[in-house]
């Protein structure tokens, strides 16, 4: 069964009523609270969630939830449906804040993976939510989640304009590599830095 499926969260997160072998009492997490609120007609104050389709939702949640929790190697594979459960609260608790708060959490993950060089791409960062989004860019179902990922990727990494990023070509960079900047500016790598160090741009 594909993981970020809404289908599999009823099924794993304590919708299906079904009993559950060697599990003590288990409380609804925050993701599962907002999908009956949203299936019972009463939308909570999740502007950004409610925009989008239930689906959609939720599969961002389970995918921003699964990559904080679990880095960006999390074996999705091996999840109960108690650990599908917590990674989707983690994922609604930022979700649910707005599409700023997703990015300075991938940003966050790119740090904490130790993903600092310029040479590292968005994959070995972003891991499974990365992945899912290369592999459904021309089914467009993955709903607002995928420009809020795009514009975390053309933040956190060199990508020059003319790139192509999630099927969209990038229009301006933000972020410089040593690389691109020694080209831009025409200055060698001993002079461009001696001048960051000198404007303290350089961490010690």
């Amino acid at each position: 069964m594909n993981a970020f499926d809404l289908q599999k969260l009823f099924a794993q997160n304590h919708l299906d009523l079904a009993p559950q072998e060697n599990l003590g009492p288990l409380s609804p997490g925050s993701l599962q609270r907002y999908v009956l609120s949203r299936l019972n007609g009463h939308e909570r104050d999740n502007p950004w969630l409610n925009r989008q389709d239930l689906a959609q939702g939720v599969r961002a949640c389970e995918m921003v939830g699964c990559l904080v929790t679990g880095g960006p190697t999390a074996d999705i594979k091996s999840y109960t449906e108690v650990d599908w459960a917590l990674v989707g609260s983690v994922g609604f608790d930022i979700c649910s804040l707005c599409p700023t708060a997703i990015r300075d959490a991938l940003s966050k993950v790119r740090l904490d993976a130790g993903c600092r060089s310029g040479r590292t791409g968005p994959q070995a960062a972003f891991g499974q939510l990365f992945n899912r989004l290369k592999k459904s860019e021309r089914s467009g179902d993955d709903g607002p989640i995928r420009n809020v990922v795009r514009e975390a990727i053309i933040e956190n990494f060199s990508i020059g304009p003319g790139e192509m990023v999630l099927e969209e070509i990038v229009g301006r960079r933000k972020v410089h590599s040593v690389n691109s900047l020694t080209n831009a500016t025409g200055l060698t790598r001993y002079r461009l830095y001696r001048i960051m160090r000198k404007a303290q741009m350089l961490l010690d």
